[in-house]
Order: C-alpha cells, then sequence, then structure tokens
C-alpha cells in the first residue's frame, strides 16, 4: 500500500466541497491564514454515520477527525508550494484520462452530472492531489532510514508465521478513519463497482487498485488484516480491519495454495511489511511538525460541541 493514497483519500471527500453549490463562507478553521470552509467540513461528513449512535459516528467528533484530516491535507499542499513542487498540464491530463478511460462512451460525464461536479473544480481537486502526493513522496524519501537492530528485531518475531501456504490475489481500499472505510464499504455493499470506485478515490495507477489486484502471502501480513483475507470466499469483499496505514477493506479476486515461500521471499514480504510501518511514523511525525509551526486557528463552535456531545 502507497501512504499517498490515504492521504488523497481526504482529497476525493472534499470534492464535492469544491464542487458544490455555493453557500456562503463560514470558516471552519484557518491554516496559516488559508481557509478550510464549513461546506468543506459539511461535504466530507455527509453520508457518514448515518443512523448511528455510537462514540465514533456522533457528529460533533467525527467533524473534529474530518476536519482534523482536512487540516493536514492543506499543510502538505502549502509545503508542496513553499518547496517550489508544481504540477504540470500535462501530469493532470494524463491523470484526468486514465480516469475517463475506464467510463466507455459518455459515463464519464454522465457521473460528473449526476453527482453535481464542476469539471474545472474537479480538475483543481485533481491537480492538488498530485500535489499532495508529489510533497508526500519526497519527504518520506529524506525520512525513511532503516534501522538495522529494529528490522533485525521485527524479522526474528515474524519469520515463521505458522499459516497455510496460499497467496491471493486482492484489490483494497484504505481510509484515514473506519467511519471513512465504513462509507465505502457500504457503497460497495449496494453494488457499486469496487474497481471503479478505486479508480474514482485513487487514480489508476496505484497499486492493488487496478482490476487485475496484487498478489498477497496474508502468512506476511498483520494477524488482522490475515484472519480477514482467510476467511473470506473468493469473490467477496473483507469487514474492515486496521492496519499499517488507516482502516480497509479487501476483494478477493483469487486463491491458490502454494508451497511455502522460500526464505527470500518471506524476507522481501516482511522488508516490505516492515517499510510500510516506518513509513507510516514518519508521516505521522512529519503532520506533526507541520502542524507545530503552523498557525492554525479553529472554530470555537466546533469545539463546544465536541464538549456537549462528551457530557450527554
Amino acid at each position: 500500500m502507497h501512504l499517498w493514497a490515504r492521504i488523497l483519500l481526504t482529497g476525493c471527500l472534499i470534492l464535492g466541497a469544491a464542487c458544490g453549490p455555493k453557500v456562503p463562507d463560514e470558516t471552519a478553521a484557518l491554516v496559516n491564514g488559508q481557509p478550510i470552509t464549513m461546506e468543506a467540513l459539511a461535504w466530507a461528513a455527509r453520508g457518514f454515520g448515518a443512523g448511528e449512535q455510537s462514540a465514533e459516528t456522533k457528529p460533533a467528533r467525527l467533524k473534529k477527525r474530518l476536519l482534523d484530516q482536512l487540516i493536514d491535507e492543506e499543510l502538505i499542499v502549502q509545503e508542496g508550494r513553499r518547496r517550489g513542487f508544481a504540477v504540470s498540464d500535462a501530469e493532470l491530463e494524463r491523470m484526468i484520462e486514465a480516469f475517463k478511460a475506464d467510463y466507455p462512451g459518455q459515463a464519464f460525464e454522465e457521473m460528473m452530472i449526476r453527482e453535481y461536479v464542476n469539471p474545472e473544480l474537479w480538475k483543481d481537486q485533481m491537480r492538488r492531489n498530485i500535489l499532495v502526493k508529489k510533497t508526500t513522496e519526497a519527504e518520506l524519501k529524506s525520512r525513511v532510514k532503516v534501522d538495522t537492530e529494529e528490522w533485525e528485531h521485527f524479522f526474528q518475531a515474524h519469520r515463521n508465521a505458522d499459516r497455510p501456504p496460499v497467496r491471493m490475489r486482492v484489490i483494497h481500499l484504505t481510509a484515514q478513519t473506519r467511519e471513512q472505510a465504513q462509507r465505502l464499504l457500504e457503497r460497495v455493499r449496494r453494488g457499486r463497482s469496487f474497481e471503479r470506485m478505486a479508480r474514482e478515490l485513487f487514480g489508476p495507477d496505484e497499486d492493488g487498485r487496478s482490476e487485475e489486484g496484487v498478489w498477497v502471502y496474508p502468512a506476511a501480513l498483520p494477524d488482522s488484516i490475515a484472519k480477514a483475507l482467510e476467511s473470506t470466499p473468493v469473490g467477496q469483499v473483507t469487514g474492515i480491519v486496521e492496519g499499517d496505514f488507516g482502516f480497509a477493506f479487501f476483494k478477493i479476486l483469487a486463491k491458490e495454495d502454494q508451497p511455502r515461500p522460500g526464505p527470500g521471499e518471506i524476507m522481501r514480504q516482511l522488508k516490505d511489511r516492515y517499510l510500510a510501518q516506518i513509513e507510516a511514523r514518519a508521516y505521522e511525525a512529519w503532520v506533526r511538525e507541520l502542524r507545530a509551526k503552523a498557525d492554525i486557528v479553529i472554530d470555537p463552535t466546533l469545539s463546544t460541541d465536541l464538549e456537549e456531545e462528551q457530557t450527554r
């Protein structure tokens, strides 16, 4: 899983806010003077936790989590611009054409109309998403370092995973919060194409999000993910599981019994898993640093709503 795909989900969630009907500007937060509107926050929260009353989906708590994500995205965008990163028209056009390729005939234009999306504002959000990807990848490249002692401890702790030698071909969707993942899962269960939704959210170039999927060995994955994969029949979708990058669910495309992977393959799989963990830690540390240097002002009514909700 690539970390930036998880980050891009936030941009896709606020896409409706950028492309929806204009409302009077009300500010949920200022990030170095750049506003995040109440409209953006409302659209991001739309559809989450409908009818639910758990602590995870109470409105004020949900808004707080979503606002935190919108703030993080804005900080990364600002950092990318500060560093001089830019998105060329050619880059943007390649992403747009890749999206359109998954829609036969006029289906893409029909989808835009059905979802009330302004095409020009949609393009602006896609450009923003690419900038987030560029900035995040550049930062993590400089931060992610393998600690030899830590890697050796990780390898020894996981090298003898006692699971059947099975490999699976899967595609997946990952979100930052359980609420986001639940919303995506509900859309799939209502009949939305898993593959098409993955393209809409993350683009066509993400590993594991094409129609072909990727082959994985459950024995090399975290226990929660491995158990979900192993218990799900081919053609079905798992429940939501927590992993290194957030909350994910998977569609099982194929299963094959395999000879137990050799030492080299086990080493490669565990190294990928270890790198994913340290990449996630590096990202979280980076965002904390961006927040510490930023001037962030949040509408006090949002905090008041959360305090009142917690006392009920």
